[in-house]
């Protein structure tokens, strides 16, 4: 995860679905499950009207406790080859229990 620039001159909503600012967290993620290929134009803005939210659930340990980390990001851009499909995310909400 990384914070970086965003194209935009103000501060604005992406598609009527979620506000992004001048900067943003993004996620570069990968996985070898193809499955998803299928369920992608869902989730990514542009000419599906119904966009979705992706969810990252994850567990760490920050001074020895146990955390659940829950990230609602937006599917930006993919990439996919025969082995595995690579997602560009943008955070949108961060969620730490």
């Amino acid at each position: 995860m990384r914070k970086s620039k965003i194209p935009v001159r103000k501060p604005t909503t992406r598609g009527g679905v979620y506000f992004t600012d001048m900067t943003a967290y993004k996620v570069k993620a990968s996985t070898q499950d193809l499955s998803i290929i299928d369920k992608i134009p869902k989730m990514m803005l542009g000419p599906n009207t119904d966009f979705k939210p992706v969810v990252i659930k994850t567990n760490l340990q920050l001074d020895g406790i146990n955390r659940r980390l829950t990230l609602i990001t937006h599917l930006t851009n993919t990439m996919n080859s025969k082995t595995r499909v690579e997602l560009n995310l943008i955070v949108d909400k961060v969620n730490l229990k």
